[in-house]
């Protein structure tokens, strides 16, 4: 099962055979056939909410074995350019945590182990062979790609300073508004998981929102 942004999801719909589509609450649940594999894909609107939401449609109405979430990103590391793709190894919710007077604490995402032990998980890890997967794909494409972390939160991030704070305290490469939430589903529902995302701004001061 595929987890896009709808204005993201436009190229791969159009190579969708056998298409059927429907809408459930905000999501907008896509399904048919690419080359010989099946597939269904959920268009949410932005936010790690509507992504979860997403995430769990699949799962719930169409029994997906796996989740990926797919788009763009901002770069928190310089490294990366504009165009270069980012394969989540783990993802990270920055916004989640407490405030200590001025200074905010990352507490991870509340959540249940596999005894069903509510705690705080400070990362999900992607599924290692997925990952391996997206790489090779990425590579026979000729692109530009990285690996590492990617870091989640509600929030549109067009500022230098809290681009340095994300890359310092999660030492992630790219920030978006998904994928910690499709990966908290995946982890629920024992799923794997990874996301694969193109940089489309530095998310600095100097970005232009439309």
């Amino acid at each position: 099962g595929l987890v896009a942004v709808e204005q993201e999801m436009g190229l791969l719909l159009g190579g969708l055979r056998a298409h059927e589509w429907q809408r459930l609450g905000e999501t907008v649940l896509h399904s048919g056939q690419i080359g010989d594999r099946l597939v269904a894909l959920a268009g949410v609107p932005v936010g790690p909410v509507n992504a979860a939401l997403g995430a769990q449609a699949l799962v719930t109405r169409y029994g997906v074995r796996s989740l990926i979430s797919f788009g763009s990103a901002g770069a928190l590391d310089p490294v990366l350019g504009l165009g270069a793709l980012v394969i989540a190894r783990q993802a990270v919710a920055h916004d989640a945590g407490v405030f200590h007077g001025q200074r905010f604490v990352p507490s991870g995402t509340m959540g249940r182990d596999a005894r069903g032990r509510l705690g705080h998980r400070r990362f999900f890890e992607a599924n290692p062979e997925l990952v391996a997967w997206a790489l090779r794909a990425a590579e026979a494409l000729g692109r530009q790609v990285h690996t590492g972390a990617v870091a989640t939160g509600n929030q549109v991030i067009s500022s230098t300073a809290r681009r340095r704070w994300l890359r310092q305290a999660f030492d992630a490469l790219a920030v978006e508004m998904e994928t910690a939430a499709v990966a908290q589903v995946a982890m629920a529902h024992e799923l794997p998981w990874v996301a694969v995302r193109a940089i489309s701004d530095m998310a600095s001061d100097g970005m232009i929102l439309d």
